[in-house]
């Protein structure tokens, strides 16, 4: 991790830069380089991290020669990454739905966003992928809505008598 660190000082990319361009904190930035080998990191941020560099393993990190073309390549990199953040709104506009329904989305992405930040293996990311494939046919097949009824019953989230859907089709 030392050869990480000296090659940020010398190309000048800051923890915050670096942060921001992996999609996390700058403490977990901090949390990262304090490993033993990059095959701690997350595999996602690994990648990130290989993509930037433009090199296909962390053994690649030594050879870097830091050109003023190689600096601006990265440079451009991160700039990009900050633009399409700063176009991604982090609060999406709710404006146009009531209350009950500005609430529970709320909650939904509150939650998302605390287990993507807690996400230490890679796995929300891939669960949340999953469910928004999930939702993408949810209209389409019927029986879905059921299965997540189910859950909501059988974890006590919801009561066991209570039918938002077609009764007669609910476990």
């Amino acid at each position: 991790m030392k050869e990480l660190n000296e090659l940020l000082k010398k190309i000048g990319i800051s923890k915050v830069e670096l942060a921001k361009y992996l999609g996390v904190s700058r403490q977990m930035v901090y949390n990262y380089l304090e490993l033993n080998s990059i095959d701690e990191w997350p595999n996602d941020k690994k990648t990130k991290l290989f993509l930037l560099f433009d090199i296909d393993n962390f053994n690649e990190i030594k050879k870097i020669n830091p050109t003023t073309e190689y600096i601006n390549n990265i440079n451009n990199k991160i700039k990009n990454v900050k633009e399409e953040s700063s176009r991604d709104s982090s609060n999406p506009d709710l404006r146009g739905l009531n209350k009950k329904n500005q609430k529970i989305l709320s909650s939904i992405i509150n939650l998302i966003k605390e287990q993507l930040n807690d996400d230490e293996n890679g796995n929300a990311y891939d669960t949340y992928r999953y469910l928004f494939n999930f939702l993408q046919v949810m209209d389409d097949v019927e029986e879905l809505r059921y299965i997540l009824a189910y859950f909501a019953k059988s974890n006590g989230f919801i009561a066991t008598n209570e039918y938002s859907f077609n009764e007669d089709k609910q476990i």
